[in-house]
């Protein structure tokens, strides 16, 4: 078992001020007034996810659980909503994997794949999900249920093994901008608990994430590829890893090989790296707020460096390079210097155990220099116009 007493955890690249989801006024829908029975027995899914789209329909609001236990499938957050479960109430996970929406539905057929990240924990089954919404908060005091052991089956050391498919994430945020999780109660999820992808501005704070010690890939917040993230005054105690910082979207692949050739090929490393970017304007007669300017540039910078698969830093460069040219008409050229800072997937082969892209070793070998410049194409007609955008990068040991 792993026990995690958290007290002060930031993560993440961050370009202003913390924004987070805040707790929107006004409206309040009552899920019992939706048709939820609360009783433990009836399958409110339905009433809660009519509750949602009512509120969200007006604008946001809150979905209020109050006393009594909701069983539950997948609910979908809408922009400007929060979910608050109040003390006394409890939101239970279906027994059924029926009872749950796959997102994505092309997800599914994968979990049959030994090895997969599906059936490791990152399935398309979830009990709480957003995709591209803004705003959204789980709060309340009250306790969210995974129901493990209904899809668990003991093996003979007494540990658990996890049937397929299972709801985890229990909680998934995709591309989701202002997220707030406080003042809950987690138990039992059937294997990761809150997992936020590709999103941004996130708060999770005075949260208990319990499960059994023996349960397979119970992960307590993995956090995936996301930025602006504060995780502060919770108590984690899982049966595999309480917060993990995870990058599913950069890669080492389908370049040019040779006899020569030594590192292999991989769709999942961690991109590490020191960014160094100098660029110059165009019209020197132009008026420039330069500070401004300045500003904005690094703001395209960062947003553009993480927001894409990256299958190497050659690429990751001229995609900064292009978004910073079609965003700042002010900015002529942009160069880039990124050494590398490589992260690679760790060999427990000789230990007799499975690396299933878990634990990455920092390794100065093989050492190198990316370095690139992307500009503008001449005008038409001018002396220096061939027809050709200039965008070059050299890779140097």
């Amino acid at each position: 078992m792993n026990r995690f007493p958290l007290v002060v955890f930031c993560v993440g690249v961050a370009t202003g001020s913390m924004a987070t989801a805040q707790s929107p006024g006004g409206r309040v829908c009552d899920a019992t007034h939706y048709g939820a029975r609360g009783d433990g027995t009836a399958l409110d899914t339905g009433a809660i996810q009519r509750a949602i789209e009512a509120c969200a329909g007006a604008g946001g609001g809150t979905i209020l659980l109050k006393a009594g236990t909701f069983l539950s499938g997948t609910l979908v957050l809408r922009n400007n909503i929060t979910l608050r479960i109040a003390p006394g109430a409890t939101l239970v996970a279906s027994p059924r994997i029926a009872d749950f929406t796959p997102f994505p539905p092309e997800d599914v057929p994968k979990i049959a794949i030994d090895g997969s990240t599906q059936n490791k924990g990152n399935g398309p089954y979830h009990l709480i999900h957003a995709d591209g919404a803004v705003n959204v908060a789980i709060e309340g005091g009250g306790t969210i249920l995974g129901n493990a052991k209904a899809y668990w089956d003991a093996d003979p050391k007494q540990t658990f093994v996890a049937r397929r498919p299972r709801p985890s994430p229990l909680i998934e945020f995709v591309q989701t901008k202002g997220i707030r999780i406080e003042h809950i109660t987690v138990r039992d999820a059937p294997g990761w608990m809150i997992h936020p992808l590709e999103s941004a501005d996130i708060r999770i704070s005075n949260v208990t994430l319990l499960d059994d010690g023996h349960g397979p890939n119970t992960d307590g917040i993995d956090i995936d590829s996301s930025r602006n993230v504060l995780v502060r005054d919770s108590r984690i105690e899982t049966g595999d890893d309480c917060v993990v910082l995870k990058t599913t979207g950069s890669g080492w692949e389908g370049y040019h090989r040779d006899d020569y050739t030594s590192l292999p090929e991989t769709d999942d490393r961690i991109m590490a790296t020191e960014l160094t970017a100098r660029w110059t304007y165009g019209d020197p007669a132009s008026e420039i707020g330069f500070t401004a300017s300045w500003e904005a540039v690094r703001a395209v910078v960062l947003e553009t460096f993480g927001d894409h698969y990256s299958p190497s830093v050659q690429f990751t460069l001229h995609r900064m390079g292009d978004a910073v040219l079609e965003a700042r008409p002010e900015v002529e050229r942009i160069s880039f210097s990124l050494p590398n800072r490589h992260h690679l997937l760790f060999d427990l082969s000789r230990f007799g155990l499975e690396n299933d892209h878990e634990i990455f070793q920092a390794t100065e070998e093989p050492y190198g220099l990316i370095e690139g410049t992307v500009e503008r194409a001449p005008a038409p007609g001018s002396a220096a116009d061939n027809g050709v955008v200039s965008a070059s990068a050299r890779s140097g040991a």
